[in-house]
């Protein structure tokens, strides 16, 4: 006797296959589960109907035994649902699974498990036929449409570029009346960049995972673009500070001149790379619908690799700001008269043995050391002042 367990058993689908299962075969007995209690299909007495919500894994144990041979798990919520409520999707398509799995982790792990999705798998468009080795690139929940990607880093494009243009104003204007100014300037943006990056690697090891828009709409669309003009603020202006300090001793048409240069090809160049990337998923899955078997091979492989590529590219970003705002601070202390950690940093890169590369990756590496000891202290601190106002508020209430 086979003992099957289909969950969404009240379902269009668990019906359709529950009676499929009973009229193919004599030798099973069927567990149907489901929110509401599922019907057996002309009442069969091979046929046990179990009421459950899998999002609660105390009565997991009572349908997942060690005689069980297989189950369908076909419970979740269709994608326009999770859409419109997504905590609720999170909790049914994921959490709901999750305790299936370890259910049958704990209890039996050789159970077979067959887990159907839907066409939402594929995303978008679907091609005239869908072949075993279709790419899938489904819409998440988080994010925004892909035929927005573009015009949003677009927009994003044009902000930066009007940061820049009020940083060259406000950098020429520091650079004639204060020149003193500029490295202050420059620790002061290096504090926070080496704030960002310690911020994200607190978070990840404290297992965090940042907020995802979970809207489509134009507000949402500006919230995204806002936050990261913002950003690109604090960014333009190290950039802007940095040229400014390489042409400084050069006339002010000079100057102004370098940093419009500077301004437009930093900008074309990351925002360009930028287009690139978002869109290297859309490529690939265009070269996976083509008809050469090697096209498709292809395609299916920058689809797959692009998660990871972006991950990476994620923990480079963090890295570089760390070592950039560590190396602004460790310098611009010196110029300030303080040398203690430029000669640290110069002393373990002379005590190292090796071609020049070696000690710029070494002279990096504790410029980035640096950087995440001392963003981890205005970490600590934004967590106190939380804490207190947390704290305080309970105390009001």
């Amino acid at each position: 006797m086979k003992n099957i367990v289909i969950t969404g058993g009240a379902g269009f689908l668990g019906q359709r296959l529950a009676k499929t299962l009973l009229a193919k075969r004599q030798d099973v007995h069927l567990t149907l589960v489901d929110v509401i209690k599922p019907t057996a299909p002309g009442n069969d007495p091979r046929v046990t109907c179990v009421e459950m919500d899998l999002r609660d894994p105390s009565g997991l144990g009572g349908i997942i035994t060690p005689e069980t041979d297989a189950v369908f798990h076909l419970a979740a919520i269709v994608s326009s649902h999770a859409e419109a409520e997504p905590d609720l999707g999170y909790e049914i398509n994921f959490l709901a699974t999750r305790n299936l799995l370890e259910a049958i982790r704990h209890t039996k792990p050789s159970i077979r498990i067959i887990f159907s999705s839907s066409l939402a798998v594929f995303g978008g468009k679907l091609p005239e036929v869908i072949q075993d080795n279709t790419a899938v690139t489904p819409q998440y929940v988080e994010g925004i449409d892909p035929k927005r990607e573009l015009p949003i880093i677009k927009r994003i494009a044009t902000g930066s570029l009007v940061n820049k243009s009020v940083i060259l104003v406000l950098a020429l204007l520091l650079s004639e009346f204060a020149a003193w100014g500029l490295t202050p300037l420059l620790m002061l943006g290096g504090t926070y960049l080496c704030f960002e990056g310690a911020h994200k690697i607190w978070d990840r090891l404290a297992g965090h995972r940042a907020e995802a828009a979970v809207t489509q709409n134009a507000q949402a669309e500006d919230a995204i673009v806002k936050s990261a003009v913002r950003t690109d603020f604090i960014l333009s202006a190290e950039i802007m500070a940095i040229a400014l300090g390489e042409v400084a001793g050069d006339s002010l048409p000079l100057r102004a001149a370098a940093l419009a240069i500077v301004a437009v090809v930093i900008t074309a160049l990351v925002y360009g790379v930028v287009a690139l990337l978002v869109k290297a998923d859309d490529a690939g899955l265009a070269l996976a619908r083509s008809d050469s078997p090697f096209a498709r091979r292809a395609g299916c492989a920058v689809v797959a690799a692009m998660p990871r590529v972006l991950s990476g590219i994620t923990a480079v970003g963090v890295a570089a700001m760390l070592w950039v705002g560590g190396h602004l601070l460790v310098s611009g202390a010196a110029e300030l008269g303080w040398r203690a950690p430029h000669d640290a940093v110069a002393a373990i890169a002379a005590a190292v043995s090796g071609p020049a590369p070696l000690h710029w990756l070494v002279e990096t590496a504790c410029s980035l050391v640096a950087g995440f000891a001392w963003g981890s202290v205005f970490v600590g601190v934004q967590s106190a002042v939380s804490a207190m106002r947390r704290g305080s508020g309970r105390t009001d209430r």
